[in-house]
């Protein structure tokens, strides 16, 4: 579980300040001694401008983190961001990242 929450505010006036949230809870699964690992997660998102009147915006984020090598210091992650509200101007978005751990060696060691 983890939750990450922060606010911008930027030195321009014209753009607006914002506040965001997010929550994830998962777990992960391994194959065998220093196998692969398999995480699925769930996360939730939030967003809001700072100013009177503004709602917040809600999203839904299920997603899955897999080790490319079986250090497990190069994963892969996709998910699909669902927006919750203001769905009519929002839509819904397929996400991936690679992250490579390079402490734990190159990226094309360790598979």
């Amino acid at each position: 579980m983890q939750f990450q929450g922060g606010v911008e505010l930027p030195f321009d006036n014209d753009r607006p300040r914002d506040a965001f949230w997010r929550a994830v809870v998962g777990r992960t699964y391994t194959q065998g001694l220093g196998g692969r690992a398999w995480s699925p997660m769930l996360e939730v998102l939030g967003a809001r401008e700072l100013l009177a009147g503004e709602k917040a915006q809600w999203d839904l984020l299920p997603e899955l983190q897999v080790s490319l090598s079986t250090r497990q210091h190069v994963l892969f992650n996709i998910g699909v961001r669902i927006p919750l509200t203001n769905s009519g101007s929002r839509s819904t978005q397929l996400l991936t990242y690679i992250l490579w751990d390079t402490f734990d060696g190159g990226f094309f060691e360790g598979w």
